[in-house]
């Protein structure tokens, strides 16, 4: 059946000579595979384009009730991002949003909480004044809304506890690197086989601290 509904690309991967596979998160049906036809084609370089990770879409589906992988027919921008496009150091944090979500995101079912959480996640990062620390505050607030909220004032996260005032008021400085393992250590003690994103490289390379 056709299916129309607000979503997020998480990632898109390569399927086959015709056709790529498209991760989304939705507002109406959370995590879906879709599969994308003719995307090198030149008639559909505008559907590339709008397949960056994070992008918001408008998306018209097919979607099968049988579990099998579904089928985009179109799609459009939601939100249309003012800095996130033209700006490297905001592409690679959401690079890097866009895999966590893709190695967390397990549950299929519609989480409208999650999803308005994401967008507005997606809306800082383009909007806000520093980039640089968006994926840390996601990171804090993901792992709440996953169930597993950091205590602060547990001696166990003491390596955290330096990003409390994160929460509240912008820090300009402060050791990033160091905060980031330690929350990406947090996340490997409470997501089953998690592993380190293969986009953290790059990103401590851009936010070099």
């Amino acid at each position: 059946m056709n299916s129309k509904t607000d979503a997020i690309v998480l990632h898109l991967a390569p399927h086959s000579e015709k056709a790529s596979l498209l991760h989304l998160y939705t507002r109406q049906h959370g995590r879906t595979l879709l599969l994308v036809y003719g995307r090198h084609s030149r008639k559909n370089k505008g559907v590339q384009a709008l397949l960056e990770p994070l992008s918001i879409l408008h998306v018209e589906a097919v979607m099968h009730d049988n579990g099998t992988i579904g089928q985009l027919r179109e799609c459009s921008l939601a939100y249309v991002p003012t800095r996130l496009l033209f700006d490297n150091n905001r592409r690679c944090v959401a690079l890097f949003i866009a895999e966590m979500l893709s190695r967390t995101l397990s549950h299929p079912q519609q989480d409208e909480m999650l999803y308005d959480f994401l967008v507005e996640t997606i809306r800082e990062l383009d909007t806000c004044d520093d980039p640089q620390n968006a994926h840390i505050r996601f990171l804090i607030h993901y792992a709440a809304i996953l169930g597993f909220a950091i205590d602060f004032t547990d001696p166990e996260n003491q390596a955290l506890a330096v990003l409390q005032p994160l929460l509240s008021q912008p820090l300009s400085r402060f050791p990033r690197k160091a905060a980031l393992h330690a929350l990406l250590d947090y996340y490997s003690r409470h997501v089953p086989d998690f592993t380190m994103p293969n986009s953290l490289p790059v990103l401590e390379a851009v936010f070099n601290d």
